[in-house]
Formats: structure tokens, C-alpha cells, sequence
């Protein structure tokens, strides 16, 4: 398992923990303390580690994962306005806490969908997709623009 789907996986767990458990729960704050550590070892190879959540496909950088797959969070992260989260080494523990704090209020329905917070060293966002004019076919050489809104 490479470090990028360690890390998927522990993000995975973190949100099922903050669903499941209430605020101050021993499951949560291990689940985002494993969360943390995953990102330090990713930072450890990567300075700008990058996450893209389309449907059930995750991709990391500019290639998809194949070891998480049919990875449902992906939808509903889309459904909350989360396609894309984008880490650098100025991301903190309590960073990642109030991340995590505010992906369980958009996943659980108590928080409108107005604009994400910044947190440090951590940027969440929505995507979009500069598709070619109806008619034209996508090759293999030409590739999307995707940018986090």
C-alpha cells in the first residue's frame, strides 16, 4: 500500500469515526491523530500532496488510486462541495481537527454549503471541469483542466 492510500484509507476512517462518535470521543481523536501521522509521512515524499474525489475514483496528484476501489465517500464528499483537498507541511493537528469537524457538519446535513473555511496548510474545494466543445472528441493527449474552486 503506497503512502497515498495509507493516507485515503486513515481519511476514510476519520470521517466514519467523527460520524459515528460525539464530539470529544477517544475513536475520533485517535482516527484524526492517525490522520495527522498519515499526512506527515505523505509530506515526507510529497510537499504539496494533492486529492481529487470523483465518485468512486480517488486520484492523487494527477493519477487515480486503484487501492481504494469503489470508494463511496468520494460521492457523498461531492455531495457536500469537497472534491479536492490539497495539503502543505504548514498543516497542524488542530488543522486537521477543524477540517474534520467541518466535513462531519457538511456530511451530516448541519452545515449549509456556504464557502470552506482556510485552514492551515490545508485547502478543500470544490473542482470544475473545462470539458472540449460538444462535438470535438477527447483524446489521450488532450487532458482536462480541473481547478479548485
Amino acid at each position: 500500500m503506497s503512502q497515498a492510500e495509507r493516507w485515503v484509507h486513515a481519511f476514510a476512517h476519520a470521517m466514519a469515526a467523527h460520524l459515528l462518535y460525539g464530539r470529544g470521543h477517544q475513536a475520533r481523536r485517535e482516527s484524526g491523530t492517525r490522520l495527522y501521522a498519515a499526512l506527515g509521512e505523505l509530506l515526507r515524499g510529497d510537499l504539496r500532496p494533492t486529492f481529487t474525489f470523483l465518485d468512486d475514483t480517488v486520484i492523487y496528484r494527477s493519477l487515480p488510486l486503484h487501492g481504494p476501489r469503489e470508494w463511496t465517500w468520494g460521492r457523498r464528499l461531492g455531495a457536500a462541495g469537497i472534491r479536492r483537498v490539497e495539503f502543505t507541511a504548514h498543516a497542524t493537528q488542530d488543522a486537521m481537527e477543524d477540517f474534520l469537524l467541518t466535513l462531519h457538519q457538511r456530511l451530516s446535513g448541519a452545515e449549509s454549503p456556504a464557502p470552506l473555511p482556510r485552514w492551515p496548510g490545508i485547502e478543500a474545494g470544490d473542482v470544475s471541469v473545462d470539458a472540449e466543445p460538444r462535438g470535438t472528441r477527447l483524446t489521450e493527449e488532450v487532458v482536462p483542466n480541473v481547478v479548485l474552486e
